[in-house]
């Protein structure tokens, strides 16, 4: 398994180099970064709009999270993901989302 993402969200089978999922969150802008939990069932990306996407790679279902306390744009630096929630981090400030 091999996973990517830009304004979609691409899993792509390396055995055969074929896309075996993909999926479209409609959002607006791109994402940027990516994470992949431990167990990689799940994964994350961020947005340049300061949107935080969670994707599940073995059904696809995703959500999104916003924090509204973010206005600069695009300020998010990084994130990491575990099974239980997706921390990310913009310039002097950490924040966690259970999942």
């Amino acid at each position: 398994m091999l996973v990517s993402c830009s304004n979609k969200f691409i899993i792509w089978d390396v055995s055969t180099g074929g896309i075996a999922r993909q999926v479209d969150p409609k959002i607006q802008g791109i994402m940027f970064g990516l994470a992949l939990s431990p167990n990689d069932k799940l994964a994350a990306s961020y947005t340049n709009n300061n949107e935080i996407l969670v994707f599940n790679l073995l059904t696809g279902e995703h959500r999104s999270f916003k924090e509204p306390s973010i206005e600069e744009q695009p300020s998010i630096q990084n994130m990491q993901i575990n099974i239980q929630e997706v921390a990310f981090y913009v310039k002097h400030q950490w924040f966690v989302y259970r999942l």
